[in-house]
């Protein structure tokens, strides 16, 4: 057998070399490490979805207390004037930015009557102009949204076929 640096013999029974010993103390303590990180992240996570101020499903998100000001009274505000506006319109862009602002208010509330709306929107839009692809892709994107994945399909296939490149 050939005797190691440390001078025991290399492949043979005994105790083992000193650098080993070294080396379990430093697994001692990685173990440590990674088990209070373990359970930093099991604790965080609990408390992440442990919240109460997440409302119960169904219901139509707000803004915590102290969150910064949105624009939801410009939105609504604007949400008034367009359902006004659309009612004699028939300009199929007045339709088309009616259902923006329902999307927009469906992304920013949760709400899924805006998104029903702004979809609703999105299809007098086409009626009005057959050919409006930006209203089609996002009418799309609220069937989508609504996880109506079979309209959101054929909405898209109507999408490609008027508008191959666009893809």
């Amino acid at each position: 057998m050939r005797t190691s640096r440390t001078g025991g013999e290399e492949g043979g029974g005994g105790s083992p070399p000193p650098s080993s010993r070294s080396t379990s103390s430093f697994d001692i303590w990685r173990t440590l490490a990674l088990l209070t990180g373990a359970v930093l992240v099991v604790v965080a996570g609990y408390l992440g979805f442990n919240r109460t101020d997440v409302p119960a499903s169904g219901q139509a998100l707000q803004a915590p207390a102290g969150a910064p000001v949105d624009d939801r009274p410009d939105l609504d505000r604007l949400i008034g004037v367009y359902e006004e506006k659309t009612t004699t319109s028939r300009d199929p862009l007045d339709h088309r930015t009616m259902g923006r602002l329902y999307l927009a208010r469906a992304d920013l509330t949760g709400d899924i009557a805006s998104f029903e709306m702004a979809r609703q929107a999105f299809s007098e839009a086409r009626t009005l102009y057959s050919e409006d692809v930006e209203a089609l892709s996002l009418e799309a994107r609220a069937a989508f949204s609504l996880h109506d994945f079979a309209d959101a399909s054929t909405l898209i296939d109507q999408w490609i076929e008027l508008d191959p490149d666009s893809i």
